[in-house]
């Protein structure tokens, strides 16, 4: 790291922390995976709101009719099993729960970014 990227701070006015699918159907399946990984969110997630930095939590939104779920293409000759809205799998785990001034990012693809507000 040099010593100019060492000084630079983020702005918090203009920070936004994204939680990506962490979700209670994720962890659940996978929980020494996920444990880790949900620990450095706790820790990112602390940090961000002590800074006042924007909190945003992307996640599954997809209907149980397969209606909202696009066809892809992939090499892992399986399909991970779709997380249905309104379920207990599509809650964001408890050690990361959103605060009412966090924004939740529906997601219907894939991509949290295709498709939403």
């Amino acid at each position: 790291m040099s010593e100019a990227a060492g000084t630079e701070r983020l702005d918090p006015a203009r920070t936004c922390l994204l939680l990506f699918d962490f979700l209670v159907g994720h962890a659940e399946r996978d929980p020494q995976r996920y444990a880790p990984v949900i620990a450095n969110g706790a820790r990112l997630l602390a940090a961000a709101r002590a800074a006042g930095a924007m909190v945003a939590h992307a996640r599954a939104d997809h209907r149980g009719d397969l209606g909202t779920t696009a066809t892809t293409l992939h090499d892992s000759g399986q399909r991970p099993p779709l997380i249905t809205s309104g379920t207990r799998e599509a809650e964001i785990v408890p050690e990361l729960a959103p605060r009412p001034s966090d924004y939740l990012v529906p997601k219907h693809r894939w991509s949290a970014f295709h498709g939403t507000y």
